[in-house]
Order: C-alpha cells, then structure tokens, then sequence
C-alpha cells in the first residue's frame, strides 16, 4: 500500500477534446496526439485513467466554451467515447459556471438545474453502457477533412463516432479520408454519412 498508483487523472485528453471542440487543434493533430497517449501507456493503465472536463483544478467546462451548448454537446460525447474512466465534477452536469478556483466551487444549483445541459449528460450516459465503450474496448480513429472519427470494438460491436467542428455540414466518405489506423476489415464496413455543423454522429456498425 501507498508505493503505487492505480490511475491517474488524464488531463491531456481533456486539453485535446477542448481544443478540437474550440477549433484551436486539427482533427489530425488531436488523433495523432490521442494515439501517442495510448502508445505511451500500458493498455489496462490507459483504459482505466480517469478522464473528466473540469475538476476542482479546472475552469468550469462550460465557462470554458463560453456558455455555448453546441460546443458542450460535442465536448460531452467525445469524452463519452474516448478511453477511460470518466470522473465527473458536481455541478457540470447541469451547467455550473466558473473559472479559476475559487469561482469553480459553487454550490450545487438545487431546484436550478440547467435541464438542456442535465438531458446532454444523461444521453451520453446512456451510451456509454454500449458493450464498444466498455474498458477494454479497443480504440482507434481517423480524420475526414478536419472531422475526426473515433472507432471502440469490441467482442460484440463496433461504435463509430463522428465529430465535425466547423460552421459547415461534412461529408464522410472512405475514399476521402485518412483511414491509415483502421484495419481491411473496419474500413469495408463505415458508411457513407453526413454530418451537420458543430454536430456528431454516432453509429453502431453490422
């Protein structure tokens, strides 16, 4: 007892899905540095950090994407399907505001819950129950133009998500995109499918 760490908070996953949400980082960019934090741990330790969008060391994360509930949207399912052991900050859940410690510390909005961004979390927790975003679900991903795709299978099936950020609808095609990390077979079975601005798409594949 007390010479390990069981897990470790994974804060540089939620810097990329931020940055990805906000168009600050490429879809490209964002896959290749969530990749090289899969590579760079062992594969039970990866699937089992804790990820979050805020903590009591973070700005609140809907202080972060300026109030905006489009942003947060994408934010919340992103998170939802990448790797991890999702930990969750009071308050976030139904649209608690604030930057720096201490304004991050509000009490809990009791009977003044933000319903929208409350059903927002409670669909991504619904998801999050598909066998494909389980712990030891492999995970992958590409990029189509500057959407990001992201593919967890497992035993049972396979879950694609994809996340366009820009003002304008995307179309994802295989011929169009940057499919290098997916195998023969997961390539074959992706579909034609567009997806509207600031928005995503999830699938669950045959």
């Amino acid at each position: 007892m007390g010479d390990m760490l069981q897990s470790v908070m994974n804060y540089p996953q939620r810097t990329l899905i931020l940055e990805f949400v906000l168009g600050r980082q490429s879809a490209a960019a964002v896959l290749q540095q969530l990749l090289s934090l899969r590579e760079n741990y062992p594969a039970a330790v990866f699937n089992s950090n804790f990820t979050s969008l805020g903590t009591h060391d973070t700005p609140r994360v809907l202080t972060v994407l300026n109030g905006d509930l489009t942003a947060l949207a994408q934010a919340v399912l992103l998170w939802t399907v990448l790797p991890g052991n999702q930990v969750g900050y009071y308050g976030d859940e139904v649209g608690l505001t604030g930057s720096a410690d201490p304004a991050n510390r509000k009490y809990y909005p009791w009977r003044r819950e933000n319903q929208t961004v409350l059903n927002l979390y409670a669909q991504a927790a619904k998801w999050r129950q598909e066998p494909a975003l389980q712990a030891a679900a492999l995970f992958t991903g590409f990029t189509f133009g500057a959407g990001l795709g992201v593919v967890r299978e497992s035993a049972d099936q396979t879950l694609v998500a994809l996340f366009n950020p820009t003002k304008a609808p995307l179309t994802f095609s295989r011929a169009q995109a940057d499919l290098r990390y997916l195998s023969a077979d997961q390539q074959v079975r992706l579909r034609t499918t567009k997806i509207p601005a600031h928005s995503q798409v999830l699938q669950l594949l045959d």
